[in-house]
């Protein structure tokens, strides 16, 4: 994917929904049994992170490494820890992170977690169409809700999320993990944990799925609970 997207983050501030936890006190949390899934993330992998920026389409390279040429695969993996240094370090103190990817000229923007399944063992959660400092604020207290033990579950309903209306969590394909979610798939090393897309009615309540929703909310929303394939044909499959 050739993009102008550009990826932004966004940590959990420690002045919005109580302090940051110390260091590790988060992870300390955590039951530790051997029913826990593992995480395979470059905090789990590597403690040697530095910062860096990157674009979506390098964050796409990095999702696809394996049909890279060797020398650019050699290339791509020599510079995997510093990309996420900076990503890394927000997890590390606060538990999760926003990452938010620029709106291009087919598709608006969006923005996802990263590091609440590294955290909490929570499905990282995901936000599209709205301006993105909201989806970014947005993530974030999906990301506190799930914190202060207060998970939300599919396919309901969901308060708390948005200022006026309630939100919908559906679990992602994971056929959309490298054109989305590139960034992700990097961090966890390949090993993607699931995803869940928070899906926005319109202004008289009703979701993309549901018979009358508006054309604005059923088209800046992907329906990422379809697979690519099925998906209805549009921008989402290739954003630029």
């Amino acid at each position: 994917m050739h993009s102008s997207h550009i990826v932004n983050i966004m940590a959990e501030s420690p002045g919005h929904g109580g302090p940051a936890e110390p260091t590790g006190e988060h992870e300390q949390r955590r039951r530790v049994t051997a029913d826990i899934p593992p995480c395979h993330c470059v905090i789990c992998d590597s403690e040697n992170a530095v910062s860096q920026t990157l674009t979506a389409a390098e964050n796409e390279a990095f999702a696809e490494d394996e049909v890279l040429a060797d020398e650019e695969e050699d290339a791509v993996r020599a510079l995997v820890p510093g990309w996420f240094g900076e990503a890394a370090a927000h997890v590390r103190r606060t538990g999760w992170t926003s990452i938010g990817i620029m709106p291009g000229t087919r598709t608006p923007g969006w923005a996802f977690s990263v590091g609440l399944w590294h955290s909490y063992r929570a499905p990282e959660v995901s936000l599209f169409g709205l301006l993105l400092p909201d989806m970014q604020q947005r993530v974030n207290r999906a990301g506190r809700l799930i914190r202060d033990n207060k998970p939300f579950g599919l396919d309901i309903e969901i308060d708390g999320i948005l200022d006026a209306q309630p939100v919908v969590a559906k679990r992602v394909h994971p056929g959309w993990y490298p054109t989305l979610f590139g960034f992700a798939v990097g961090f966890y090393r390949g090993a993607v944990p699931p995803f869940v897309q928070l899906v926005w009615p319109d202004s008289h309540g009703l979701f993309p799925w549901q018979p009358g929703c508006g054309l604005r909310c059923r088209t800046v929303q992907p329906q990422l609970w379809l697979p690519p394939e099925l998906h209805p044909d549009g921008p989402w499959q290739n954003p630029r």
